[in-house]
C-alpha cells in the first residue's frame, strides 16, 4: 500500500515521527520535498518497469 511506503520514506529521510503507528503525518513543504525525493529513489526500478 502506498501509505506504508510513504511512511518508510519518512523514516529513511531521517525525520522523527511522534507516533510511528499514526496514519497521518503533517509535513511542511521542505520536509515533504525531501520525502518525495527519497520515495522517488525507492520506487525508481518499479517506475522504469512500467515505463513511467
Amino acid at each position: 500500500m502506498k501509505r506504508d511506503r510513504i511512511s518508510e520514506s519518512v523514516a529513511k529521510a531521517n525525520l522523527k515521527v511522534k507516533d510511528a503507528r499514526s496514519r497521518t503525518v503533517y509535513l511542511c513543504a521542505d520536509h515533504w520535498k525531501t520525502v518525495k525525493k527519497v520515495f522517488k529513489k525507492e520506487t525508481k526500478p518499479e517506475r522504469l518497469r512500467w515505463g513511467h
